[in-house]
């Protein structure tokens, strides 16, 4: 919502509550709020550091919200309190920190400690009042980036009406443009939908990417199976006579069979221990791609493994069951 024609803090915080209590009506409505930006949509990084302590900041996205917006997205607080409409009535500067920022700026407690941050030109002094869990408010991969939600009346950015529904955006998109239209702000409502797009969007350079490396490895997995089958398949044809040979004095075509195959398991046992082994040395790269999954997850490793297994098994079964046919009359005249 725009606030061009509204000239303090008092008449816009009164539109904005005015929007949520509106909203908050409206049928399948659990629960309203207000923030700005939104999580994955707008990144909005600053330094916050130590009160009287130089040269302490730590880089951190932020969020200016209102009270509630915290339990609206279910986000556990480990220590302290909420932001509450106290704290913005009485122009209190607040903020509830997760506790990546708690522990590089208070390790010995961050509770009740004050955060020193620039906001425009002055230096604000801001009290920690709540800690959470590590917050992921710019990307999904964000490992290291810590966050601040602050009460709303220190940053007056324009905020976003945050709805937690059991109705679906497209149902609910009419209706609160409706309410929060009639509020006369002048201005239309847009973008109402649900969170997740902001989360698939915020991703889509990173499952691109990660569908890309998807198709080289299957094209490298069935080139691999190719190879090998090939160069069985060549061995093979140069060891007919061997084949015959052995035959001849009582080897059955199960052993033979056999022969062949554990040539093919050797040799794909072989690349595959060093394929894993260079893949794991190079995880680190794709650190940053991850989430919820180490780069050397066990279960992923050994699902990898037996994949390879089962196209080396493929691959090798053609040219061992052509070896168990030879024909050792035919193999012992061929020159």
């Amino acid at each position: 919502m725009s606030f061009r024609a509204l000239p303090d803090l008092e008449s816009r915080l009164t539109l904005i509550r005015k929007a949520i209590n509106e909203v908050s009506q409206l049928p399948g409505v659990e629960a309203v709020a207000a923030a700005g930006p939104l999580p994955m949509a707008f990144p909005n990084n600053r330094s916050f550091a130590r009160e009287n302590v130089p040269d302490s900041g730590v880089l951190a996205s932020q969020q200016p919200v209102f009270p509630g917006y915290i339990a609206l997205t279910r986000t556990p607080l480990v220590q302290g309190r909420d932001i509450s409409e106290d704290d913005i009535r009485a122009g209190r500067l607040t903020a509830v920190i997760d506790q990546r920022l708690a522990a590089k700026l208070y390790p010995e407690g961050a509770l009740g400690k004050r955060l020193r941050v620039k906001v425009g030109s002055n230096l604000a002094h801001i009290e920690v009042v709540g800690i959470t869990p590590p917050v992921r408010a710019a990307r999904v991969s964000d490992n290291d980036l810590p966050h601040v939600f602050l009460s709303y009346n220190i940053m007056q950015i324009e905020p976003w009406l945050v709805v937690r529904t059991e109705r679906g955006a497209a149902e609910m998109a009419p209706e609160i443009r409706r309410v929060v239209e009639a509020l006369g702000t002048n201005r239309p409502v847009v973008d109402i939908k649900p969170m997740q797009d902001y989360v698939d969007a915020s991703i889509g350079d990173t499952r691109f990417t990660m569908l890309m490396l998807t198709a080289f490895a299957a094209a490298s997995l069935l080139l691999a199976g190719i190879g090998m089958y090939g160069t069985l398949a060549y061995l093979i044809s140069q060891r007919t006579q061997e084949f015959g040979v052995r035959m001849a004095l009582g080897a059955t075509a199960a052993s033979v069979m056999g022969m062949v195959a554990r040539e093919g398991a050797w040799l794909s046992a072989t690349g595959a221990a060093i394929g894993i082994s260079v893949a794991l040395a190079m995880s680190g790269s794709l650190r940053s791609m991850l989430y919820g999954v180490a780069p050397t997850d066990s279960t992923t490793v050994i699902a990898v493994a037996f994949l390879i297994a089962i196209v080396a098994i493929a691959a090798a079964s053609v040219p061992a069951w052509r070896a168990a046919r030879v024909d050792p009359t035919t193999a012992l005249r061929a020159e």
